[in-house]
């Protein structure tokens, strides 16, 4: 089971620095989970400084990064066009959704081989259970 949970956590490793590079530091993870929280609408870049426990220089380069590979979209409030507003886009959605499904498919395998280890430890193998039901026996009184 160890050895499983190993190869799995190190595949997921490895397809995090690929796709997600920023996750390996504080402040990309936060600014991507900030972004996430507030995929519903666009919200004021301002927002995310404010938000932010990183300075505004620090904020500032984790989302030019995420813009230089397309990953956050930016646009005006219509209201005023002095506001910047911010939304993850659809490709970081996606690399995101891929993301929760490789752990949710990680943690199924391993959990799988946990059942399997646990049932041939038993000596149950694949076999099916099964008891012998005896009838009743006569009580003589």
């Amino acid at each position: 089971m160890e050895q499983a949970f190993c190869n799995q956590l190190e595949a997921l490793s490895v397809w995090k620095r690929r796709n997600l590079p920023l996750f390996a530091m504080p402040q990309g993870a936060e600014v991507v989970t900030w972004l996430m929280r507030s995929a519903a609408h666009p919200r004021p870049l301002k927002e995310l400084y404010a938000a932010s426990r990183f300075s505004e220089p620090t904020v500032r380069s984790v989302v030019q990064s995420l813009a230089d590979r397309d990953l956050v979209v930016f646009q005006y409030d219509e209201c005023d066009q002095r506001v910047r507003l911010i939304r993850p886009s659809s490709k970081l959605v996606g690399i995101l959704d891929e993301y929760v499904a490789r752990i949710r498919a990680g943690a199924a395998a391993v959990c799988s081989e946990e059942a399997k280890a646990s049932q041939s430890s038993a000596g149950l193998g694949d076999a099916v259970w099964t008891r012998k039901v005896s009838a009743p026996r006569a009580v003589s009184m």
